[in-house]
């Protein structure tokens, strides 16, 4: 099963499927990790396996949709600071890129930072009006608005298009669509002991997770 993740802008990358956990359970943070950022997405899981997809027949490869938290764990500087590091490799001088490199895997492949909802929905129930998905830290709430449903299928069947250029899409993936926060730039952030909430004005409660 692959996991594919696009962001506002429709870049994509994969993640390991070691990285999911279903419904709402703790999240245990590592040593290593200093907080975390958060983001909600809106999850597709897809019916038939495709590849060289046209976006006009995308619709025929999906059926149901459901609701997520990627997590983004942030790693304490002494763990990557470049004058810890020893390498052997002197032509390209590479410890200067491996503490970004390191910082960068762990964002996006330590397990169990892709969290879903066990609950599926039509595709037809994404309605036509505004719908607010919103993310409570504490006492903290950031809210973020669900495309209309033209606006989020046309997103949705060009995302899969691109991916099945280069790549091929089997029954059960899922495809993660980012949501954008309403203020911009705002990233979420969660420490140790922190309770989460996601929620929508439509579905009412969705997952929590406490962070141990």
């Amino acid at each position: 099963m692959n996991i594919i993740v696009s962001d506002h802008s429709g870049h994509y990358y994969f993640r390991p499927d070691n990285t999911l956990i279903k419904e709402s359970k703790d999240y245990y943070l590592p040593s290593i990790i200093e907080y975390l950022e958060l983001t909600p997405a809106i999850v597709i899981r897809i019916d038939r396996a495709a590849k060289g997809l046209s976006r006009q027949f995308a619709h025929r490869y999906i059926s149901q949709y459901s609701y997520g938290i990627l997590i983004y764990p942030q790693v304490k500087e002494q763990y990557f600071n470049p004058d810890q590091i020893v390498i052997y490799e002197k032509a390209y001088r590479i410890e200067k890129f491996l503490p970004f490199f390191f910082q960068e895997t762990l964002k996006t492949t330590l397990d169990s930072t892709t969290y879903i909802s066990d609950n599926f929905f039509p595709m037809d129930e994404i309605k036509q009006e505004e719908e607010v998905v919103s993310l409570t830290i504490g006492k903290q709430i950031y809210r973020y608005k669900i495309p209309l449903s033209n606006l989020l299928k046309d997103k949705i069947f060009e995302l899969m298009e691109n991916i099945t250029t280069l790549s091929s899409l089997k029954t059960g993936d899922l495809l993660f669509l980012e949501l954008e926060p309403e203020t911009e730039n705002q990233i979420p952030k969660a420490r140790q002991y922190s309770d989460i909430l996601l929620s929508s004005s439509d579905k009412g409660k969705i997952m929590t997770i406490t962070i141990r």
